[in-house]
């Protein structure tokens, strides 16, 4: 087997990244061989915090995970975070880099990129045996192809044996297979040693016609991974048809325009009734009211405003409901936004929904941190309860009282009702979620219920053991 392994799809969302994890944990696991991930350039509004202070995308952070190395930008060295429709923010090697126009993708200034992406995996092939490479999108978009750093000219650099992942529960695979293949040069086509049709439900002899097609068209076989229900962290969109819960209490998310790190609220699926919505007559009729972190705190809160989910909200507090506000959402419910540097929007200072008492001040560094900590102690009921995540933010707010102890530093607020904080991973700590949430199913009239979040690897695990012998066929076909 070739010392680099590429994961490609035929399109978004055909499981790149879930092939990717189970690749990877399956190699480390079963086989305990010395791999790590790469993603040259990812796009995505989900980043997580490493140990030294860097960011990087979720998905690259929880394949390293997998892998059992320590999470690092070296593995994610480019991650582009979209703000406004043209324009998306760099994060280079997990550091703030400005941002990036649309028009970039095809001018000159890529290749400055594809130079950042090749020393990085130049290190890693250095210092270890294996890399999984996942690619973005799909390979072969005839627009974009020739400026493409991500998918055939990792594959390419690093001699890579690639597999090409399609969505089979979407329908259309065998035409997107047949399709990406014809738009691949003959060489790079040599590179592709094994097709997946992923999440299928059903008699696999239905798919026989269609496979055998492939092996006589390409000399390529074909891997079938089945459908299985899994809450692995989503790399880009939130889940879908999470099922409600007769008899508890409902939990909203505003679903703003930038709505960021929306794995905050995996924790909460199955447990509570949670819907992501901006639909003001539900945000009125719920329980708690969560406003997420966002990538342009100034312009979801023009959102908010613009939809009337500014009133709603305080109608839902009046109503007796808790108000969150996590990172960005904290911002948004203070009195005001002050950004004299323009780091957000114009110079100026803007008007918060002043549910919070004080003022949040935007700052050009970005704090990047692992933090933990505990609730103060006269906070009713969960008071002490010791938690830990991580702050990803420009700027800090000054109010008072606060919610949380962090690093020896007051954060957040907590009065009546209303909660503010720059924790992330908040519901992920168990023994917070299980007491706050049951002093709410208490007030309510609900039964009290208990609290298990399963870690994202240990999900992984769960899953990996219902497909081992798929992944052991992905790499055998692979020469491994």
């Amino acid at each position: 087997m070739k010392k680099a392994i590429g994961v490609l799809g035929t399109m978004s969302g055909a499981g790149k990244t879930t092939v990717s994890l189970l690749i990877i944990r399956y190699m480390k696991k079963y086989l305990h061989l010395d791999v790590v991930p790469f993603k040259g350039q990812n796009m995505s509004l989900n980043a997580k915090v490493t140990p030294e202070g860097y960011e990087m995308s979720s998905a690259q952070y929880y394949q390293a995970l997998a892998a059992e190395v320590i999470p690092s930008p070296i593995y994610n060295p480019i991650l582009l975070k979209p703000g406004a429709p043209t324009q998306s923010y760099m994060v280079i090697n997990g550091k703030p880099a400005g941002s990036i126009d649309s028009k970039n993708w095809i001018s000159k200034d890529r290749e400055q990129l594809w130079e950042i992406i090749k020393a990085n995996l130049d290190t890693l092939m250095k210092r270890h045996d294996y890399i999984v490479i996942e690619g973005a999108g799909s390979p072969a978009e005839i627009n974009l192809k020739k400026y493409d750093i991500t998918n055939i000219k990792p594959i390419l650099y690093t001699d890579a044996d690639g597999i090409l992942v399609a969505d089979i529960d979407r329908g259309g695979s065998f035409a997107q297979i047949v399709g990406t293949m014809e738009l691949l040069s003959p060489e790079e086509q040599k590179h592709i040693k094994v097709f997946v049709l992923n999440k299928f439900r059903g008699d696999e002899s239905l798919l026989k016609e269609g496979i055998d097609y492939l092996y006589r068209r390409y000399g390529i076989p074909t891997v079938v991974l089945p459908y299985i229900h899994h809450n692995l962290p989503e790399e880009d969109a939130l889940k879908r048809n999470i099922p409600r819960i007769p008899n508890d209490i409902t939990v909203a998310v505003i679903q703003t325009s930038h709505m960021a790190n929306h794995d905050d609220f995996d924790p909460l699926i199955g447990k509570v009734n949670l819907i992501f919505t901006v639909n003001p007559y539900e945000i009125e009729n719920v329980d708690v009211v969560i406003l997420p972190g966002s990538r342009k705190v100034i312009e979801d809160l023009r959102f908010i405003r613009s939809m009337g989910i500014d009133k709603s909200i305080k109608k839902a507090w009046e109503s007796g409901a808790y108000i969150i506000g996590i990172c960005g959402g904290f911002q948004m419910l203070t009195e005001s936004i002050v950004d004299k540097e323009g780091i957000e929007d114009k110079p100026g200072v803007y008007k918060g929904l002043g549910l919070i008492p004080g003022n949040t001040i935007f700052r050009k560094d970005k704090i990047l941190r692992l933090s933990k900590g505990y609730v103060m102690k006269d906070i009713p009921v969960t008071g002490g309860i010791a938690v830990s995540g991580y702050e990803i933010h420009h700027g800090i707010t000054e109010t008072d009282p606060p919610f949380l102890m962090l690093n020896g530093n007051p954060d957040g607020y907590y009065k009546d009702r209303i909660i503010g904080t720059y924790l992330h991973g908040l519901f992920a700590n168990n023994t917070f979620s299980e007491s706050f949430i049951n002093m709410i199913r208490k007030e309510r009239g609900y039964t009290e219920k208990s609290f298990i979040y399963t870690h994202p690897i240990e999900e992984l695990d769960r899953i990996l053991e219902g497909v081992k012998p798929r992944i052991e066929d992905i790499l055998k076909h692979m020469n491994m």
